[in-house]
């Protein structure tokens, strides 16, 4: 077997190792002495390649494709070729051509859920540093989150932690739940836009009833109040892009997603509060967790046994209040000691004035730094009534609690 897999998915060798005999570069072609021994051998070659530079001749001979959403998996790529399996490390699968595949028999699999907390952290320390940053406060505050799956509701228990009032639109999953007579509280988009903080986590859908292309246009952004909170780490075009750019100097934009993707509207850019480049879910736990979920599949559909255990990863800690510190404080502190959006936002704002364009996009994407879930720090904490009621906050929030002494 062939395994072809995106750079960008951390910690191939180790999942796959059992079934890897030597590893290629980054292109067929490039080492053919490799694929001619390959030829005679019941084993696998691991070659490596750029999401974008996916092209039919790198996956013409291939067994398993592992992919990430910036690669189109569709007739054009994989057409005449000896596919078996694809697996996308992601939760989403607009990228990916199931009808196509199922019916040239080949499985496919993704990775749902496996970078939700991720996300749903983004979102907290976002709403962190708006506060310290602005003053905006939440307290007193309605959020909607519209996208309610595996993202969204991390988000709303992220969000319901802190003591905000959460509206949830779904309008799929509602109707999902009435058929099973288990029907959640859901409102309308025209009410979800009227919350002072509005998160959008849908997928992107082009088709059907509920589309989510364009979901939020002109006369959804016309609605959202002035100085409200719009935060998409979603998909790009959710949003109408110049529809948008009315908009965009009423409102205060957090967008890790954008329109253009995987160009940036430096307009756009400019009146955002906080702008990443599409790496909300890009902890190392949640990548190495999609890693992980890809192994479990090709493991069970080629009855290869168990899948290696995870890997000992990087990062993490303890962290403990100073004696002054109130709970409070120390809250917040121990959310942006695990992650800051505004340092993300800070390297690509430079980056894109340097050298404005989709590689420099890209660029970002590939090179991010490791970054841990709240899961892989201790709140240290004293004992007391105060401490301990923050303990069930943090908890809420992903953090591991231990108690002094």
């Amino acid at each position: 077997m062939r395994i072809v897999a995106d750079e960008n998915i951390p910690y191939v060798e180790h999942f796959f190792e059992a079934i890897c005999y030597e590893k290629g570069s980054n292109e067929y072609g490039s080492q053919p002495s490799l694929l001619a021994q390959s030829e005679a051998k019941p084993t696998t070659l691991l070659l490596r390649s750029a999401g974008r530079n996916m092209s039919p001749d790198l996956v013409t001979d291939a067994d398993l494709l592992l992919v990430r959403s910036i690669t189109q998996v569709n007739q054009a790529l994989v057409a005449g070729s000896s596919l078996k399996f694809v697996g996308s490390a992601t939760i989403g699968t607009d990228h990916i051509d199931q009808p196509y595949l199922a019916e040239n028999n080949i499985t496919f699999s993704n990775a749902p859920g496996c970078n939700a907390d991720s996300v749903a952290e983004y979102v907290t320390a976002a709403l962190i540093q708006l506060k310290q940053n602005t003053g905006w406060d939440w307290v007193g505050k309605t959020a909607s989150v519209i996208g309610v799956g595996n993202v969204g509701s991390r988000v709303v228990q992220r969000l319901e932690a802190l003591g905000l009032r959460v509206l949830k639109n779904d309008p799929p999953r509602q109707q999902k739940e009435q058929r099973q007579g288990t029907c959640d509280d859901f409102v309308s988009l025209e009410q979800a836009l009227n919350a002072d903080l509005i998160c959008l986590h849908t997928p992107l859908t082009t088709t059907g009833e509920h589309a989510t292309e364009d979901l939020i246009s002109r006369a959804q952004l016309a609605q959202i109040a002035d100085g409200a909170v719009l935060l998409n780490a979603g998909r790009g075009p959710v949003i109408n892009g110049p529809a948008l750019m009315r908009h965009k100097d009423r409102l205060k934009l957090i967008l890790d997603v954008w329109p253009t993707e995987p160009e940036v509207n430096p307009e756009l850019l400019a009146s955002c509060f906080i702008a990443t480049p599409h790496i909300a879910g890009y902890s190392l736990d949640g990548k190495v967790r999609g890693t992980a979920m890809l192994a479990d599949a090709v493991f069970q559909q080629f009855d290869l046994g168990n899948a290696p255990q995870w890997p000992q990863l990087p990062g993490g800690g303890v962290l403990t209040p100073k004696p002054e510190q109130s709970p409070q404080d120390f809250l917040q502190q121990a959310i942006l000691t695990s992650y800051q959006p505004l340092h993300d936002d800070q390297i690509m704002r430079e980056a894109l004035q340097q050298q404005p364009g989709a590689e420099t996009f890209d660029w970002l994407r590939k090179n991010y730094p490791v970054r841990r879930e709240f899961r892989a720090f201790y709140l240290n904490l004293p004992l007391g009534p105060q401490w301990q009621a923050l303990a069930k906050v943090a908890a809420k929030l992903g953090f591991q609690i231990d108690y002094e002494g």
